[in-house]
């Protein structure tokens, strides 16, 4: 019972592992979304209560409910149910209905609720009311105006092939007066088949019927069976057996190797062999390569491409080619290519990009920002790699849109992170990571303010007392570095530093004070950087006579 729980979706492999169950009650939820396939699995279901919980019912949403032989929809706000909608409940004694006050009529309950009593002698009984075109409320079973309806689809056409990837071209018009479509899919053990073909109502529904028995497992030999109604209804896993997934391959330098791509491609095929689906690969030009997959409905896509990664990594056949696995990179959402753009005599490289987010890159003081936005139908830019490759094959699918530098020269940022660091209390348990971030801002030192330079001195002045009792290769990586960048402040602006607060005498006086107070864990230290370089070397006094820095 699972009543009353603010469920809003029921989600496809929930109930795995409930094949005995026999009731399930969702009454009271406001659920908004049942993902196709949910249900497969209760073999033995066989009263489901959705009172007062749902707003509409969806073709194939009772999918596998073979032993279901009590529906409980009542008090919903339906309006109309999809054709087709109870069609596959072969077991089905009652439906409830009630208090569905504005369901309109429709003829697929009375043609179903007949030919149930015609083909099968068994009575099922609807209960509830729907509104007629006159808006008089009548029981869903008087509703008469059906005479041009029929319960199965006239000329009804559907896929028919065999294996796992078909072609559109391979349809047919099913004959006889029950004709519905039919997909079938089994394994080996590993690879995965796919028949898909037209049948008759009765034939499928015994089909079905025997999922209970041969789906529980994908074991070899094991297959199973579905069958829906509409135009090419089975082309795709309508019921949720498989998911489908892209991946796209970057082949890095692919230019540079001398084997063709389609020699690449049939390795990968072949190595992908030990992986339970099925797999196509394809070469979209411009170094990528899209590998089609289709496996159980359980593994997850960060699984698959995690086992897909394991197979290339290991690949003696892609060795063998010449491939190096450093040269592939994995794709698995559309995105936009790498670009670049010019501004303030620059140019700003703009990283590969997810559909839909924004990248952010350095640029002088602060960022720049571009959206990366999806293709719009008709939209007229493409960038060159989409001019290059199919577009059901590429990732490229992303346009940029114009970059927005207009953050590039705002200090605020900068000033706000020297602030937040002043006002820390520095000790040796923080001084290494404190360190890291002044020296991270001051490689920024070029667009520095007066407040900016007062901050940072004050900064490595708390700094100096425990230069002392941290290792010297923090000072000379970290603190000295951070000074070296301060120097390259403008002139006017230590200027003014220093008619205000003495700032860069002070950055001086921290230059010397340095030297004498750095351990030296060697007979002596030397660092040189840009603008600085300091010396510094353990003497004997009664024998010191001078020290030598420079060239030879």
């Amino acid at each position: 019972h699972l009543g009353s729980n603010n469920i809003s979706t029921i989600k496809d492999g929930i109930f795995t592992k409930l094949s005995n169950l026999t009731t399930l009650t969702l009454d009271g939820n406001n659920i908004t979304m049942i993902e196709k396939g949910s249900f497969r699995d209760l073999h033995s279901l066989q009263e489901l209560v959705l009172y007062k919980t749902i707003s509409r019912i969806e073709k194939g949403m009772f999918q596998g409910l073979h032993s279901l032989q009590k529906l409980n929809l009542d008090n919903n706000a339906m309006e109309k149910y999809e054709d087709g909608a109870f069609l596959f409940l072969p077991s089905i004694v009652k439906i409830y209905l009630r208090h569905n006050n504005l369901m309109r009529c429709g003829c697929h309950l009375p043609a179903f609720v007949n030919h149930v009593k015609k083909v099968y002698n068994r009575t099922v009984n609807v209960y509830g009311t729907c509104l007629e075109s006159s808006e008089e409320q009548i029981p869903i079973l008087n509703y008469t105006q059906c005479q041009n309806y029929s319960l199965f689809q006239r000329n009804l056409q559907c896929q028919t092939c065999s294996g796992m990837m078909c072609n559109d071209s391979e349809v047919e018009s099913c004959p006889g007066s029950e004709p519905v479509c039919r997909l079938a899919l089994s394994t080996n053990g590993v690879k995965l088949k796919t028949e898909k073909s037209c049948s008759t109502y009765r034939k499928c529904v015994e089909a079905m019927r025997n999922n209970t028995l041969t789906c529980n497992k994908w074991t070899k030999s094991r297959f199973c069976v579905g069958c829906c109604v509409g135009h090419l209804c089975n082309k795709n896993d309508f019921i949720g057996w498989t998911n489908s997934f892209v991946f796209r391959l970057i082949f890095k330098e692919f230019n540079e190797y001398t084997i063709p791509a389609e020699s690449v491609s049939r390795a990968m095929e072949h190595e992908l062999l030990t992986v339970t689906g099925t797999f196509r690969v394809e070469y979209c030009g411009n170094e990528i390569f899209a590998i089609y997959c289709t496996v159980f409905s359980k593994m997850t896509k960060s699984q698959l491409r995690r086992n897909i990664s394991q197979v290339f990594n290991k690949s003696q056949e892609l060795r063998n080619l010449g491939v190096q696995q450093s040269h592939m990179e994995f794709i698995d959402e559309m995105v936009c290519d790498e670009s670049t753009t010019s501004a303030y005599n620059r140019t700003f490289y703009w990283p590969m990009t997810k559909i839909g987010t924004t990248a952010e890159i350095p640029c002088h003081a602060h960022v720049a920002t571009r959206y990366c936005s999806p293709k719009t139908v008709g939209h007229p830019e493409m960038t060159s790699s989409q001019n290059m490759s199919s577009q059901n094959c590429s990732p490229f699918t992303g346009i940029w849109q114009e970059a927005n530098m207009s953050q590039c020269y705002n200090t605020e940022q900068i000033t706000q992170g020297l602030k937040d660091i002043e006002s820390e209390d520095i000790d040796e348990g923080n001084i290494n990571n404190i360190s890291k971030e002044v020296l991270d801002i001051s490689q920024k030192s070029e667009y520095f303010k007066e407040e900016d330079v007062e901050l940072a001195v004050d900064i490595h002045e708390k700094m100096v007392p425990f230069i002392s009792k941290v290792s010297a290769n923090l000072t000379l990586n970290n603190t000295l570095r951070s000074i070296n960048n301060l120097l390259t402040i403008t002139e006017e602006v230590l200027a003014e530093a220093e008619q205000e607060n003495r700032s860069a005498n002070r950055l001086l006086n921290i230059i010397e004070a340095i030297p004498e107070k750095i351990p030296l864990e060697e007979q002596q230290v030397t660092a040189i950087y840009s603008n600085l370089a300091i010396g510094v070397a353990k003497v004997n006094r009664d024998t010191f006579d001078g020290l030598f820095y420079g060239p030879n």
